[in-house]
């Protein structure tokens, strides 16, 4: 990883000078930039650049414009064979309105390749491919987003700490709070799936979250700090991380735990209708320590940007297996409703 800093000055000059309005709208530019290169090998490489752009029109009557700038491209492979290419850009637009000195613009783009359109062959095979094309855009688009919220920290958390809990489970939740109980917060690759443990960390509930530490230590370093600026604590997959768990979990923490990943040694459940071999980790912790499961979702809205978060009634304490499918069955009706907001990226089904 390599830091940069980047400066420069421009100008916009148009062909006449004094336009209808009899405003003179060239101006001059200045651009100050500061990034990181990434080269992690196969698993992150790139650019990122935050700054700050100005500009200042000949005319004393327009107001100077300006704005924090990103732009970057990354190339990020999560998992073997799957490769998420995203690219950010900033500009500032004119603008030909009276008194209007423009505006500035942000764009995200995303391009999954591969793995989107093998999953929703296998899991939606009568799929008309004109919503697979659709589906195609609009996963990455809010696997991006996902991404650059992960990483905008207390901004992000500003953003969503005053939702409201709605659902039928949101009842069960305020009141193990209230009462200092154990509760398993079972959720998905679904919208933004750490907008709830934003919101409910901002709010002072204990809210802790399991996570898979990077194969790469830098990169590892680094997201760790990302993630750990919407809330600790943190608890790293293995046997240190585990024990911290368990005695968070013992002590009343509510635990918020991924339940969409294959896992080789899984049970074999479904997931729309396929063998998707999952943990039952989720129900063998409520089952041993008397906590709560109550599947819980952030999911984003149609403006892209803010969320609603659901709790769904908790699952009732029965075995293993019948409460991981419930699990199953919970993400699956939410995906069913907001096909755009889960990951398909991911190899669910091998």
């Amino acid at each position: 990883i390599k830091p940069f800093v980047q400066g420069g000055v421009g100008w916009r000059i148009y062909d006449e000078k004094v336009d209808r309005n009899g405003e003179k709208r060239s101006s001059r530019l200045y651009d100050l930039r500061a990034g990181l290169q990434f080269d992690l090998h196969e698993k992150l490489t790139g650019e990122v650049a935050g700054g700050y752009r100005v500009e200042d029109f000949e005319d004393a009557g327009l107001a100077t414009l300006n704005g924090i700038t990103l732009n970057g491209n990354l190339d990020w492979s999560p998992e073997r064979d799957t490769n998420i290419k995203m690219n950010a850009e900033t500009s500032f637009g004119g603008s030909t309105t009276a008194g209007d000195n423009g505006s500035v613009n942000y764009s995200l783009l995303a391009e999954v390749v591969r793995r989107v359109r093998d999953n929703l062959a296998l899991a939606c095979p009568d799929m008309p491919s004109a919503r697979i094309r659709h589906l195609l855009r609009a996963v990455p688009d809010n696997v991006g987003r996902t991404m650059v919220e992960l990483y905008c920290g207390q901004e992000f958390t500003d953003r969503v700490k005053d939702l409201p809990l709605t659902g039928p489970g949101a009842d069960a939740l305020e009141r193990a709070h209230r009462e200092g109980r154990p509760v398993i917060l079972a959720t998905g690759h679904f919208g933004n799936y750490d907008v709830a443990r934003a919101a409910l960390i901002a709010r002072g509930y204990r809210v802790g979250a399991l996570y898979k530490p990077m194969n790469n230590p830098l990169f590892n370093a680094h997201y760790l700090a990302a993630i750990s600026a919407i809330g600790t604590p943190l608890f790293a997959r293995g046997n240190r991380g585990l024990g911290e768990m368990v005695r968070f979990l013992k002590s009343g923490g509510m635990l918020g735990l991924l339940m969409d990943q294959h896992m080789a040694h899984g049970a074999p459940l479904t997931f729309f209708g396929q063998t998707a071999r999952t943990a039952t980790s989720a129900a063998d912790l409520a089952l041993k320590y008397g906590a709560e499961l109550i599947p819980v979702y952030g999911i984003r809205q149609a403006d892209g940007l803010s969320f609603t978060i659901v709790a769904e009634a908790p699952i009732a304490a029965s075995d293993p297996l019948t409460m991981t499918q419930a699990i199953n069955d919970s993400l699956e009706a939410q995906v069913r409703q907001n096909m755009d907001q889960w990951f398909w990226i991911h190899r669910r089904w091998k």
